[in-house]
């Protein structure tokens, strides 16, 4: 399938998520005007670009924007082309698998206060990039298949031994953001799983933000056998496959005091019951996260699995 034909399809309603194996450049004659927007820099001067560049192209009816890139280039384009007279459509062409998990599929594209609750017309993502691009992306993977379980879950286990390049990415991808599909609105509050944990981490201790994420798992983990009974059956096998994965599951450079400080006393989680079962909105005693945190800084124990 050709891209062109990929986003025809996508645009027909038939589909909201298409795997292509075409060329870098993209194709897009026969599909009508197009605008394909990369673009870089911080806060809002991404948005400006994009505006500036439907501007110059004079976009009008039937033109579609076209966004090339990463997370905060497709929230740029999106946010860029809904404010632009009115709104013209985005076709999202994801660059990475963080972005594709992430951002792409989300039906908000946010910038600061500015939040677009407007789908985009399709996303696409070329297959030859899922192995290419996957250390930015597995945590994310995991989490997906944390909240989702079932064969997800399974087939992560599976794979994981196995080098990226191996994976059958067309239909995991294809699995992985049915999960992001099946969760709309209020009910998207369960991709936040680990995800307090690991903003914490990344500002107090300078982890990558997969990385940082796949400790905030390990810790949600932790907090899910204290308060919501996570079994200790699927806590081993999050742990394993996050270690399967290739992810850290400890730092040194963890400060329990700052962590802890850098989480608001306001702050809920999202915590597993089991695989395939998490919840909401759940608050944790500060003495339990500060018990929790401090095992970050360690590898996981026998006591971890008590």
């Amino acid at each position: 399938m050709s891209l062109t034909d990929a986003i025809r399809t996508a645009g027909d309603g038939r589909e909201s998520f298409v795997v292509f194996r075409g060329p870098r450049a993209l194709p897009l004659r026969g599909l009508g005007p197009t605008v394909v927007v990369e673009t870089r820099g911080e806060g809002f001067e991404p948005i400006g670009t994009v505006l500036a560049t439907l501007e110059r192209r004079k976009a009008g009816r039937g033109f579609v924007a076209v966004a090339y890139g990463d997370g905060p280039l497709v929230d740029a384009v999106r946010i860029g082309a809904g404010l632009y007279r009115g709104g013209i459509p985005v076709v999202v062409v994801a660059t990475s698998l963080g972005a594709l998990l992430e951002r792409a599929t989300d039906a908000g594209a946010r910038r600061g206060p500015i939040v677009l609750e407007r789908p985009p017309l399709a996303v696409l993502f070329d297959e030859r990039d899922f192995a290419r691009t996957a250390r930015d992306g597995l945590a994310l993977l995991a989490r997906n298949a944390l909240i989702e379980g079932h064969d997800l879950f399974a087939s992560l286990e599976t794979l994981a031994p196995h080098a990226p390049g191996r994976w059958p990415w067309a239909s995991l991808g294809a699995d992985a953001l049915h999960v992001d599909r099946m969760h709309r609105d209020a009910e998207r509050a369960v991709f936040g799983l680990g995800q307090p944990f690991a903003r914490a981490i990344a500002d107090t201790a300078g982890l990558r933000p997969q990385a940082a994420l796949a400790i905030g798992l390990r810790a949600a983990a932790l907090a899910g056998r204290a308060v919501t009974g996570l079994p200790r059956a699927d806590h081993l096998r999050l742990v394993t496959l996050l270690a399967l994965l290739g992810y850290p599951l400890f730092d040194e450079r963890i400060d329990p005091s700052a962590v802890l400080a850098a989480l608001p006393l306001e702050t809920t989680f999202v915590l597993p019951h089991a695989i395939g079962d998490v919840e909401a909105n759940i608050r944790v005693p500060r003495p339990t996260l500060r018990r929790i945190i401090g095992r970050l800084a360690t590898p996981p124990g026998a006591i971890e699995f008590r």
